[in-house]
């Protein structure tokens, strides 16, 4: 038990620790003002870095400087390299096709209306039933909405 309280107690020391170096580094900075009016995040470190994104995922610019600072030669990703790069023109022609997926709705013209019962059958042959007379669209299109009875128990 005592030992937890030691491990507690450096882990509150430790979060102490950086909320006291935030709240330093908060009072002698000003925050940098987006295009929205509001305050951008920032890095403690480094109020100046930048983000890239990349392919695989944000590379922020501080990194960048210790790079060059070291003289490495970095690069960062360009996901639209091959699409500029006449090279890969033909690279498509090696990937298969999408399978083209039906749709998951029916066109009107597969619905049939039954004039004896005035209602309107499905393409399984099943009957449904209105649920709204004067629906209007987005559009401004007025039209009828039918939906299908979902248990065998509301069959007609």
């Amino acid at each position: 038990m005592p030992e937890e309280r030691k491990k507690e107690s450096k882990a509150k020391e430790g979060f102490e620790g950086k909320i006291k170096k935030i709240e330093d580094w908060l009072s002698t900075h000003d925050d940098k003002i987006g295009k929205q009016g509001q305050a951008k995040k920032s890095h403690v470190i480094d109020n100046e870095s930048a983000k890239m994104m990349t392919g695989h995922g944000v590379l922020q610019g501080y990194n960048v400087k210790m790079l060059n600072k070291r003289g490495v030669d970095g690069y960062v990703a360009d996901n639209q390299f091959r699409k500029r790069d006449p090279r890969y023109e033909s690279a498509g022609r090696y990937k298969e096709e999408p399978k083209k997926t039906e749709s998951k709705f029916y066109s009107a013209d597969e619905f049939k209306y039954d004039e004896e019962t005035k209602k309107l059958i499905c393409p399984a042959g099943k009957y449904l039933y209105v649920k709204n007379r004067n629906f209007k669209t987005q559009q401004g299109h007025y039209g009828t909405v039918y939906m299908a009875y979902l248990h065998p128990l509301f069959k007609l």
